[in-house]
């Protein structure tokens, strides 16, 4: 499933590119992330910094329809403050992430004087949590669609606001290394959130963008599984994602 989407989106960049002149750039990004799961207290939440490099392409056409992709890569260790799994006592903690993304983006400006341009985008974000102090892990695999609006791109300042949405969440929990006898996958449900971001294009080759992003995620349904001939019912929470960052681009 990952290799797949990956193919696909770097196949529409690919012949994207093949039939115009673009605009690159690699930058770096920081940001403060956090985590909450809406169980019973203690309850779950998790906060810290994380960091991240990566690329972006943009075809260089002024009005009509034009193509960017947006790839990167990103890790961080944050602060855990939850429960343990089975005894639900509250634990102060770690959690590790590393994960990377891709988008493709099409944009449309009607015509040079607008000041504005629509944006419609599909993207595939692959992250790895895991929680150090109890050998635990998850991964997880979104695609979601993203459509939102942009300012005029050779503005100085350049704004964008829109929303995203999950179209496929899988969650593979490990349960089986958790001390379970079986690893049923759990599905997260789907829903909308919110984006926006703020660049200003210092010079020619730097621009710095402040950025906001998120996911929301419903409780998924709940599945059977065993530990030591005991049955449980397994299911991921409900849960948030925000992240507030700054990403700093250098263009070739």
């Amino acid at each position: 499933m990952k290799s797949t989407l990956h193919a696909l989106l770097l196949g529409a960049l690919l012949a994207a590119s093949a039939a115009a002149r673009a605009e690159w750039s690699v930058n770096a990004q920081i940001e403060r992330f956090r985590w909450t799961e809406k169980i019973e207290s203690p309850g779950l939440v998790e906060d810290g910094g994380r960091a991240g490099i990566g690329v972006q392409w943009t075809q260089d056409r002024d009005v009509g329809l034009h193509w960017r992709y947006r790839g990167n890569a990103y890790a961080g260790s944050v602060r855990y403050e939850g429960q343990e799994l089975f005894t639900g006592a509250p634990l102060q903690s770690t959690t590790d992430y590393a994960g990377i993304k891709n988008e493709v983006h099409a944009l449309y400006r009607a015509d040079s004087e607008s000041l504005v341009q629509l944006l419609g985008g599909i993207g595939f974000d692959y992250w790895e949590r895991s929680f150090p102090s109890s050998g635990q892990r998850e991964d997880w695999s979104v695609v979601f669609a993203r459509a939102g609006i942009e300012t005029a791109p050779w503005r100085r300042f350049v704004f964008g606001v829109g929303a995203k949405y999950p179209l496929y969440v899988n969650e593979n929990s490990h349960l089986m290394e958790a001390g379970f006898d079986q690893n049923p996958e759990l599905r997260p449900g789907r829903q909308l959130s919110l984006y926006g971001d703020l660049a200003y294009r210092i010079s020619r080759r730097w621009q710095l963008t402040a950025y906001y992003d998120s996911y929301r995620f419903s409780q998924s349904p709940s599945v059977f599984a065993t530990s030591n001939g005991t049955g449980f019912l397994v299911f991921q929470p409900r849960s948030t994602m925000d992240m507030v960052g700054l990403r700093l681009d250098y263009f070739f």
